[in-house]
C-alpha cells in the first residue's frame, strides 16, 4: 500500500469526527452570526460615527481658535472641514441610536451641546475684529466652557456604546468558547481513533523519511543528491524537489549577496552623511559648510560636479556659491527658469534627462543633472545642483541618501548665512551703511600691526563736517542725516578699492588709506574735500556743505594704533582752528601739526 492510500484511510477517521466537530461549531458560530455579529457591527459603526464627528468637532475649534487669535483665514480651512463632515457623522450616530431606549436620552443630550456651541461658533467664524486681550480671553474662556460640556456628553455617549459592546463581544465569546469546547471533545475521539492508522503509516514511512535525510545532507555538501528507487513515489518527488531547491537556494545565495553590497554602498552613503552632519553641526563658516556639503555631495551622489544655488537678499534670483572660480562664473538663476529654478519654485527635486528639460526625478534612469531644494522650516533657501559629463543612474536609496544631505546641508548653510549677516550688521552703521566705529578700531589695530611687521606705509584721515549743528538746527535732523548719507557715498565713490572710510562717530569719518605715504596722505585729504565741497554747492536754498581734514601717517616715533588716532585728531582740530574747509596734516616725528599749503 502507498503512503497516499495509508493517509487516505487515516484520514478518512479524522475527517469523519473533523466534520461531527464542525457541525457543531457551525451551529454556534451561525447563531452567532444571525443574532449578535449585525448587534455588534451596529455598535461598532455607532461608535465610529461618534469619533468621526468629534474629530470634526475637533477640527471646527482648532480652526475656529487660531482665526480668532490671528485672524489669519487658513485656521478657516480646518474649521470648514469639521463643519462639512459634522452633519453627516451626527445623522449616522444618531440613526444607529435613536432607537436604544437608555441611550436616547444620551444622543440628545449630545446633540443639544453640540449644537449650543455651533451657534457660538458660526457668528465668530464669518468675522474675526481685533480684539483686546481682555476681550479675547472672555471670548475663548467662554468658547472653551460650550466645548467642555459638549465634550462631557460626548464621553458619556462613548461609555455607553463602549459598554454594550463589550457585552456583544461576552455573548459572542461565549457562542465562540461553546464551540471550542465541543470541537476539542469531538476532535479527541476522533484522534483516539485515528491514533491507530497513523501508526502503521509511521512505519511506512520512517525508511524513506531516513533516506531523504540522507540526500539533504549530500546537498548540504554540495554533492549530488541522488535517486530513491525503492520509496513510496512520494518520497521520490521530495528528492527531486529537494534537488531544484538547492539550485534555487544558490541563486538566492547569489541574489543576497548583490543585495548586501547594495545595502553596504548605502550604508557608506550614510556614514558620508552623518560624518558630513557632524563636521558642519558646530560650523558657523558659510565657506566650511559649503565645502563639506559639496564634498559629501559628490561622493553620494556619483555625479562629477556640484554647485550649491542660494537665493539672494531679494529672494528673487539664486546664486551659485563656491569658493572656486567657476561658481564665480555661473549666471544668476530665475526662480521657475530652468533645472534649478524649477527645483526652488516647487520645492521638490528636479532631474534632466535626454529629451526632458526638467522633470520630477526618478531612480533608476539616466540622468544628466539634478536639482534638489534647500529647505528650512518650509521655505527654500537654496538647491543643490548635480551635473555630469556622462548620463548617471541613480537607485532609489541614493535619492533617499542625498534628500537626507540636503536638510542636513539646508539647516548648516542657513544658520551659518544668518550669523555672517548678524556678524555683518553689527559692524555697520545703520545710518550710511559705512564700517562702524567697532569695525575701525579693528581693521586700524590690525593695519598698524603690519605697518609695524612689514614697514609698509600707513595714513589716516579724520573728517569732521563743519558747522554740522547749524546745519541741523536749521533743516532739521533729516537732513543732517541726509547729508552725511551723501558725504559717505562722496567719499566711496572717491576713494581707491584698498581704502576704507568709516562712520568714526556723530558728524566724524575716518579713511584709512593702505599704502600711503605722508604726502600721499595729504594729496588724498584735499582731494576728498574738494569733492564734498563741489558737491554741495552753496544756494539760497541751503547752506554749503564743506569738511575739515586731520591728517596723520605712522612712524617709528608711535607706539599703538591710538597713537595714530590721536595724531589725526590733532591735525583736524587745528584744521577747524584754523577756519575749517581745509587739510591739516600731522608732523611726521612729533605731536605739532601743519596746514597743508593750498592745492
Amino acid at each position: 500500500m502507498s503512503v497516499a492510500e495509508e493517509v487516505r484511510r487515516a484520514s478518512m477517521v479524522v475527517l469523519l469526527g473533523l466534520a461531527i466537530a464542525a457541525t457543531i461549531a457551525v451551529s454556534l458560530i451561525t447563531v452567532n452570526l444571525v443574532q449578535v455579529q449585525p448587534l455588534r457591527e451596529r455598535y461598532e459603526e455607532a461608535a465610529r460615527s461618534v469619533r468621526l464627528a468629534h474629530a470634526a468637532m475637533i477640527d471646527q475649534q482648532t480652526g475656529l481658535r487660531g482665526y480668532v487669535v490671528t485672524r489669519d483665514e487658513r485656521f478657516l480651512e480646518a474649521y470648514q472641514r469639521g463643519k462639512d463632515a459634522l452633519p453627516t457623522h451626527s445623522r449616522e450616530a444618531t440613526a444607529q441610536l435613536a432607537d436604544t431606549g437608555s441611550m436616547t436620552e444620551s444622543v440628545v443630550a449630545l446633540r443639544v451641546a453640540q449644537e449650543r456651541w455651533l451657534s457660538f461658533a458660526r457668528p465668530l467664524s464669518d468675522s474675526a475684529p481685533a480684539r483686546t486681550p481682555a476681550e479675547l480671553k472672555t471670548l475663548l474662556d467662554r468658547e472653551k466652557s460650550l466645548f467642555d460640556t459638549y465634550r462631557a456628553t460626548e464621553a458619556t455617549l462613548e461609555r455607553l456604546v463602549d459598554g454594550r459592546r463589550r457585552e456583544i463581544d461576552h455573548r459572542q465569546r461565549a457562542y465562540l468558547v461553546a464551540a471550542a469546547v465541543a470541537t476539542i471533545l469531538t476532535g479527541v475521539a476522533a484522534g483516539a481513533v485515528g491514533l491507530r492508522r497513523f501508526r502503521r503509516l509511521r512505519r511506512s514511512i520512517v525508511g524513506p523519511v531516513e533516506a531523504t535525510i540522507a540526500t539533504i545532507d549530500r546537498i548540504g555538501m554540495n554533492e549530488p543528491a541522488g535517486a530513491l528507487p525503492d520509496a513510496p513515489i512520494e518520497f521520490r518527488r521530495i528528492a527531486s524537489g529537494l534537488a531544484g531547491l538547492a539550485a534555487t537556494l544558490a541563486a538566492r545565495q547569489t541574489e543576497a549577496e548583490l543585495n548586501l553590497e547594495a545595502a553596504r554602498h548605502h550604508g557608506e552613503r550614510l556614514t558620508t552623511i552623518l560624518g558630513m552632519a557632524r563636521e558642519i553641526s558646530g560650523s558657523l563658516s558659510v565657506r566650511y559648510v559649503l565645502r563639506a556639503v559639496v564634498a559629501s555631495a559628490v561622493r553620494v551622489s556619483g555625479f562629477g560636479q556640484v554647485v550649491v544655488w542660494m537665493l539672494d537678499e531679494d529672494r528673487n534670483l539664486l546664486v551659485a556659491t563656491g569658493d572656486d572660480a567657476s561658481a564665480l562664473l555661473e549666471e544668476p538663476a530665475e526662480i521657475g527658469a530652468g533645472l534649478v529654478g524649477h527645483s526652488a519654485r516647487f520645492a521638490r527635486p528636479m532631474a534632466r534627462r535626454a529629451g526632458y528639460s526638467a522633470r520630477q526625478v526618478e531612480p533608476d534612469v539616466p540622468l544628466d543633472a539634478m536639482a534638489f531644494p534647500l529647505v528650512v522650516g518650509a521655505a527654500v533657501v537654496g538647491v543643490v545642483e548635480f551635473r555630469a559629463t556622462a548620463p548617471v543612474i541613480v537607485d532609489r536609496e541614493a535619492l533617499e541618501a542625498l534628500e537626507t544631505l540636503c536638510i542636513h546641508g539646508a539647516a548648516a548653510l542657513e544658520a551659518a548665512r544668518l550669523h555672517e549677516h548678524i556678524a555683518e550688521l553689527s559692524r555697520t552703521d545703520a545710518l550710511t551703511r559705512l564700517p562702524n566705529r567697532r569695525a575701525f578700531d579693528s581693521d586700524l589695530h590690525n593695519e598698524v600691526e603690519r605697518s609695524k611687521r612689514y614697514q609698509r606705509p600707513l595714513c589716516l584721515l579724520m573728517i569732521d563736517v563743519d558747522h554740522f549743528k547749524n546745519l541741523n538746527d536749521r533743516w532739521g535732523h533729516q537732513r543732517g542725516d541726509e547729508v552725511l548719507q551723501e558725504i559717505a557715498r562722496v567719499l566711496a565713490e572717491t576713494l581707491r578699492g584698498s581704502d576704507t572710510v568709516y562712520r568714526y562717530g556723530g558728524e566724524e569719518l575716518a579713511v584709512l588709506a593702505r599704502e600711503t605715504t605722508h604726502a600721499e596722505g595729504a594729496l588724498l585729504a584735499e582731494r576728498l574735500r574738494a569733492r564734498i565741497e563741489k558737491h554741495f554747492p552753496e544756494g539760497p536754498d541751503a547752506d554749503p556743505v564743506t569738511a575739515s581734514f586731520g591728517v596723520s601717517t605712522w612712524h617709528e616715533g608711535m607706539d599703538t594704533h591710538r597713537d595714530l588716532v590721536s595724531a589725526a585728531d590733532s591735525a583736524l582740530y587745528q584744521a577747524k582752528a584754523d577756519g575749517r574747509n581745509r587739510v591739516a596734516v600731522a608732523a611726521q616725528t612729533a605731536a605739532t601739526t601743519a596746514a597743508v599749503p593750498d592745492m
